[in-house]
């Protein structure tokens, strides 16, 4: 099987309980887990930023920029239990205080010995330039372990990307990544474009809708093992991902300036047996291009 377009990253992220305490150190970069939302007459939340940055130590506190007088970013650094992960932000504003909500997911009474340091970013628009009380409020979202058949183990599937902002002809880098969360190790069909069980989808700021249309590989995908704890990652070029949209070549040009989402969907199939039978899709992630 060649390696090329895939790796694991193991021995992070998660301890049980029947094999001790690890000790952890360093940073993991999840960056720019990007949530936009749509513009209204009043304040908003316009993008919301994930980033897991590491399990060393916690240092609270929010940092407010004003980006200009009705656009503020806010900055936050929370403490979750590493089985768990962050869902969708949202914001609201009542009298002089703005209240930074954030969602909990992951399985009920599914905990490992291992605490994640997340950053998060709330950039708010159509708000007035003034001094806020700054409020958070995380809401759990947590699943029943029970309602999972035995073909969905606890994996989770996340697309990042390298940043948030671009130039017109720049390099877009993504990293398309499943998490093992269970105590066993799981056999996953390999995540590839060319092969079809890893698909791309970029909307243009027009609402134009770009895919991969080249060429695929007719055959089977070889499989994978991920670990318990382990990390499988693809990591790729969006432009090259987006093949057949243009008459550039190998790629897609971003020639507009404006404000795209991304989303990615992943499928593994048990055509040797013992493989995952499932999809899994990420959150859309936001990203702008400039001149």
């Amino acid at each position: 099987m060649k390696n090329d377009y895939r790796k694991i990253i193991s021995g992070i992220m998660v301890a049980f309980a029947v094999i001790g305490i690890s000790i952890f150190s360093g940073c993991i970069k999840e960056e720019n887990t990007t949530h936009t939302y749509a513009i209204s007459s009043g304040p908003v939340l316009s993008m919301f930023v994930v980033d897991y940055c590491g399990f060393g130590g916690y240092q609270e506190g929010i940092e407010i920029e004003w980006l200009n007088d009705s656009v503020i970013e806010i900055t936050t650094i929370v403490r979750i239990n590493c089985a768990h992960w962050i869902g969708e932000g949202s914001s609201n504003l009542e009298n002089k205080t703005i209240e930074l909500i954030y969602e909990i997911k992951g399985v009920y009474g599914e905990l490992v010995r291992c605490m994640c340091n997340v950053k998060l970013t709330y950039i708010i628009s159509n708000l007035s330039r003034d001094d806020y009380e700054i409020v958070l409020n995380p809401i759990m979202n947590l699943s029943n372990k029970k309602s999972r058949g035995i073909n969905e183990p606890n994996l989770y599937f996340h697309l990042k990307l390298d940043k948030v902002n671009y130039t017109i002809g720049e390099k877009i880098n993504a990293t398309a990544s499943l998490y093992n969360f269970e105590g066993f190790s799981v056999n996953v069909s390999t995540m590839e474009i060319l092969y079809g069980t890893l698909q791309i989808e970029v909307i243009t700021q027009d609402n134009e809708t770009l895919k991969y249309v080249g060429a695929f590989v007719e055959a089977l995908p070889p499989s994978i093992t991920i670990q318990p704890g382990e990390i499988y990652e693809f990591n790729f070029d969006v432009t090259k991902a987006l093949l057949g949209n243009s008459s550039s070549g190998n790629e897609y040009n971003f020639s507009s300036t404006g404000i795209y989402s991304i989303k990615a969907k992943y499928t593994s199939y048990p055509y040797y047996g013992d493989e995952l039978n499932h999809t899994y899709k990420s959150d859309i992630i936001g990203f702008t291009i400039s001149s």
